[in-house]
């Protein structure tokens, strides 16, 4: 599966295991992007009309998969930020 990742205006592609679960993915992208364990994230998908929609679990995940698949790009797209001071 693929993915862009975008953390602090820097993308990636990155290519997962189908099965991947969101707790997976998660310590995937802060070792790719060298983010603390420490640090909490905020992680959001991109949606077909480019709203960032928040994804907190293995379910809000697959969702966001299967919104990708259902796309002729088939690309997940995911945005990373720290939460707000």
């Amino acid at each position: 599966m693929s993915l862009l990742v975008l953390v602090h205006g820097t993308s990636e592609r990155l290519e997962v295991d189908a099965n991947i679960t969101y707790p997976d993915l998660v310590r995937t992208i802060r070792a790719k992007f060298g983010i603390d364990d420490d640090v909490v994230l905020s992680t959001k998908w991109i949606d077909e009309d480019d709203d960032q929609i928040t994804m907190e679990s293995d379910v809000e995940f697959l969702e966001a998969v299967q919104d990708a698949l259902s796309r002729c790009a088939g690309t997940l797209n995911i945005v990373i930020a720290p939460p707000p001071p």
